[in-house]
């Protein structure tokens, strides 16, 4: 009789228990139906402030590039005819671009800019060269073809795209300073050209890349015992606390533990240009960027307020320079 009691109590106990369980997991079902809908948001991008992808230009290797030269990534349509070279100002020419055509400024030096655009023979396929700013800017009437120039002992008056003075030569070996005589040009006499001569001109010069790292090792020097990690030592004393000496259970060993982990080198954020002060016009750059609404005029690189039209709210003048409406305290700044 005492047996089946027993039973019977078992019985009801685990009756209990599994009801309870079933109590709790419909609460949790209850709970999980009254939680709200997850809304996802989704951010919405300016497209004006992603970057313009410049596309890699097939002649890249061909185009002389400068240490002094300032990036930038700016579409724009030419407002003159010009000749895109291969260096500036008497470099070999890759094409002689027309009135309108449409390229990509990607570096300024001086008075040239280095453009990419497409090449009118292969559907797809970009080229690159030096232009003129003036190709940017609506021509002038009356403007003169060429003047005459002043040059240093050693140099010539030459018309290229513009006139300029260089290095008239026969050979390379006439030329210094990593130039070349690759390049042509018109001589300029009383303002008018007279005759075609090699000039010197500047050359793409290929990376070496970086010097291989060459190490030393001294022959004679007997380099220090470095214990290997993970190795096993006993530790001796701790066997006493133990009946049977070395041969007990009781043997203890010490790890000299895991290799430590490498460590990674910090990364050196990007430099963001702080904001212009309110009301300023021009502003010097930081790290060869400029703060947003700025243009950096690269001859007299200053970072410009960038206006849709003159006046435009310019306390001193308004100018056009590279296709670009801009403040400045020089009337003739891009002139």
């Amino acid at each position: 009789m005492s047996k089946v009691l027993r039973g019977a109590f078992v019985l009801s106990v685990c009756a209990a228990v599994v009801s309870c369980g079933l109590l709790k997991k419909k609460g949790t079902g209850d709970a999980a139906d009254a939680a709200p809908d997850v809304v996802a948001v989704t951010e919405v991008v300016d497209a004006e402030a992603l970057p313009v992808q410049v596309p890699k230009a097939a002649n890249e290797d061909d185009i002389a590039r400068f240490p002094d030269e300032v990036p930038v990534e700016v579409p724009s349509v030419l407002q003159r005819p010009a000749n895109a070279r291969e260096a500036p100002p008497s470099g070999k020419v890759v094409l002689a671009l027309p009135v309108r055509a449409a390229v990509t400024q990607v570096a300024l030096r001086d008075k040239y800019i280095l453009v990419v655009f497409d090449d009118p023979k292969t559907p797809g396929r970009k080229l690159m060269g030096w232009i003129v700013q003036e190709a940017l800017m609506p021509p002038v009437p009356g403007e003169p073809v060429a003047k005459t120039i002043t040059c240093p002992a050693g140099q010539t008056a030459l018309l290229g795209d513009l006139p300029f003075c260089g290095k008239v030569c026969a050979k390379d070996a006439d030329c210094t300073g990593g130039l070349a005589c690759t390049g042509t040009a018109q001589k300029l006499v009383n303002g008018k050209a007279a005759g075609t001569v090699k000039v010197c001109t500047a050359v793409h010069v290929p990376d070496a890349g970086p010097p291989p790292q060459i190490v030393i090792v001294d022959a004679g020097a007997r380099p220090p015992a470095v214990p290997e990690a993970g190795a096993i030592n006993p530790i001796p004393g701790l066997l006493s606390l133990f009946d049977g000496g070395p041969r007990s259970f009781g043997r203890f060993f010490r790890d000299s533990g895991a290799a430590p982990a490498p460590t990674t080198p910090p990364v050196t954020p990007p430099v963001t240009p702080p904001a212009a002060p309110a009301g300023a016009q021009e502003v010097a750059p930081t790290a060869g960027a400029c703060p947003a609404g700025f243009f950096l005029v690269a001859k007299d690189g200053k970072c410009h307020k960038i206006v849709t039209s003159c006046p435009g709210g310019c306390s001193s003048f308004c100018v056009e320079c590279v296709g670009r409406k801009v403040c400045s305290s020089d009337r003739n700044l891009c002139r």
